[in-house]
């Protein structure tokens, strides 16, 4: 960790483009990517993309992200800038794939908290958007040290064009609790509840019946097979996300794509 810390102080983030790859985020020694992973409606069309990020050593050795995430962790400060410079990342990325889906982004909690309240100043914060380009915040599972600070926050981004989606309910912190204070638009299931579906649907058609009580939209993570989608066909859920739907996918792949099309 105090290599980690030392790093930071010495390196300043930096976004560039890098040819047909797309942006990278270069930072700490190393180097941060955007992947896109679909989510669709049952009747396969593509609702939009969660951004997702990769990291890579400078060697070019992939990184799992968790367990780069959970190598700063004890670092708050660290965490926040990386954060909000990813976020710019993915931004930038995903206006090069000319996209008519909408974008969702992870956010941590506490990031929008300390942005909210003011003490930390981004060069690029969340400015207001277009409500019809419907940028989602995800709000991850962490723990929040403010949750009316995050409730401020889902208003004020409202007020300013985004929308608001709850990433992995039923884990972590990201409980009904949260989700009545944020009355996000669209409730992301957590996968665990569809790996226990075979013992018990219980706790997956509770969860939805909860995020439909909010009036959320409801997306199931973690789709893998073909039985799975069909078994969460018929249980009200939105949309689905996971390896069956669609691979996250890495930009150089994704812009070739668009000049195949073209």
């Amino acid at each position: 960790m105090s290599e980690i810390a030392g790093s930071h102080q010495r390196q300043t983030p930096c976004i560039k483009l890098d040819g047909d790859a797309g942006y990278v985020l270069d930072f700490l020694d190393k180097h941060f990517r955007s992947v896109f992973q679909p989510i669709c409606a049952l009747n396969g069309e593509c609702f939009g993309y969660e951004a997702l990020l990769r990291v890579y050593d400078a060697d070019g050795s992939a990184i799992r992200p968790d367990l780069f995430f959970k190598s700063i962790a004890d670092n708050p400060a660290l965490c926040l800038l990386l954060d909000q410079w990813s976020r710019e990342l993915h931004f930038k990325n995903f206006q090069l794939l000319l996209s008519p889906c909408c974008l969702f982004v992870n956010v941590f909690p506490n990031t929008l908290v300390k942005e909210q309240v003011g003490n930390i100043h981004h060069h690029n914060p969340l400015v207001s958007q277009d409500p019809q380009q419907r940028v989602y915040i995800e709000v991850v599972e962490d723990d929040c040290e403010d949750l009316h600070a995050l409730m401020e926050s889902a208003k004020d981004l409202r007020v300013r064009g985004y929308h608001i989606a709850l990433d992995d309910f039923g884990s972590g912190f990201s409980d009904l609790h949260r989700a009545s204070h944020l009355s996000p638009d669209i409730i992301k299931i957590d996968r665990s509840l569809l790996r226990a579906i075979d013992s018990c649907e219980k706790p997956l058609r509770h969860a939805i019946s909860l995020a439909k009580e909010l009036g959320a939209l409801v997306v199931v993570e973690g789709v893998e097979t073909e039985q799975e989608l069909e078994l969460v066909k018929g249980i009200g859920v939105d949309f689905v996300q996971g390896f069956y739907i669609g691979m996250p996918t890495e930009m150089r792949l994704l812009l070739a794509d668009i000049k195949v099309e073209a």
